[in-house]
């Protein structure tokens, strides 16, 4: 038989976190699985942490979501999420705090028809910024109030939104769905070799306890490491850092420090001398974290720059009580994402600067665009 047309059968995915388990939910979702359709096998480190600061959606999450059966109160209650209406961008233009502006989720009425800002452009409306002339979601953001009513149905909404969740708890909720609902068979094993077919496709992966782990397809969700598209096949990561010149983040989970203070609607954006702050709103804490330029930027200056911030938003203790930690990465992407019978998905196949929360989009349409 022709190994190209070789019918899938057995599906190995190579690392959890968000990127594993949420394939193996929607390739699960999209296919029969389980003893009588399509065979998943998730494997996974249990010496790799996860990153645990992909806390941002886009509104297309709504719809995964609904697709792998979860319901939102579980998925809300779970992951500690809020919900998300857009982006905040604060003194991008200059550093002045009266700068800033709305990238809302809900577009104007007919913008597919008329060009607003043209119109906006010609003096009507000028007196508020764009987003707050065409939108309404803007007044709510302003308001931290929500883009729907309680009692609108799950998944509903008046204006579109997206979330701020727990990157963490969101993996483990997926495994249990991936396990319990699609009978994703999970190991906990460490992959040291990799088999292969005399047409060179992977046969099989063998564990450091030596079990032996067979399949048609491999999917690379490994991170970083990128264990199988990289580490064996040597596809090479394609740098973009002449474009986009951040390379580290300095990432904290600051907790509320009072028990009324109002969950925002919007990631806050703030831009800074080299780089930007991200600012998350979960229901029990805030995840937030400077995006820098090593080159521009000392340790000891993406340190004081965001102790600056959190103080100057309000807590008191600063960034020294509470254990940030440093990330390292390199915006670019893999020359191939799918080579013989292995494909990557999630951060095994690139990482881009994350201004636009696109990681997890990102493994949504790749995971997506896999099942059909």
């Amino acid at each position: 038989m022709d190994e190209s047309n070789r019918p899938i059968q057995q599906v190995v995915i190579v690392g959890g976190g968000t990127a594993g388990w949420l394939t193996a939910c929607i390739l699960g979702a999209e296919f029969e699985s389980g003893e009588q359709g399509l065979a998943i096998t998730l494997v996974e480190s249990p010496d790799t942490p996860t990153i645990g600061v992909g806390e941002g959606t886009w509104p297309s999450m709504r719809s995964t979501l609904k697709k792998i059966g979860i319901s939102e109160t579980t998925f809300m209650r779970h992951c500690g999420a809020s919900l998300k209406q857009g982006t905040y961008f604060r003194q991008w233009r200059e550093d002045a705090a009266g700068d800033s502006y709305y990238h809302p989720f809900t577009p104007p009425l007919g913008y597919a028809e008329t060009n607003l800002a043209e119109h906006w452009l010609a003096g009507l409306c000028r007196d508020k910024p764009f987003a707050q002339a065409v939108t309404p979601q803007g007044a709510l953001c302003d308001r931290a109030a929500a883009p729907k009513q309680i009692g609108i149905p799950e998944y509903g909404y008046v204006l579109n939104y997206g979330y701020h969740l727990d990157a963490g708890r969101f993996a483990d909720l997926l495994q249990q769905t991936a396990t319990q609902q699609f009978e994703v068979t999970h190991l906990q094993e460490h992959v040291e070799q990799v088999e292969i077919r005399s047409s060179g496709d992977i046969d099989a992966l063998v564990t450091r306890t030596g079990k032996r782990i067979a399949g048609d397809l491999f999917v690379d969700c490994s991170g970083f490491e990128s264990l199988l598209l990289s580490g064996h096949y040597q596809v090479p990561l394609v740098p973009v850092d002449r474009y986009l010149f951040n390379n580290r983040a300095l990432a904290v989970q600051v907790p509320y420090e009072a028990t009324a203070e109002a969950i925002r609607s919007t990631t806050w954006s703030t831009a800074q001398d080299s780089g930007w702050i991200w600012d998350i709103g979960l229901r029990d804490r805030r995840g937030v974290g400077y995006v820098h330029a090593a080159d521009y930027c000392s340790d000891a200056q993406a340190h004081d720059a965001l102790d600056r911030y959190l103080k100057e938003t309000g807590v008191t203790k600063g960034l020294d009580a509470l254990a940030p930690r440093m990330i390292n990465f390199q915006s670019g992407y893999r020359q191939q994402l799918w080579h013989r019978n292995c494909v990557a998905i999630g951060l095994s196949g690139g990482f881009v600067e994350p201004l636009e929360a696109s990681a997890l989009v990102l493994i949504e349409l790749s995971a997506r665009a896999l099942g059909r």
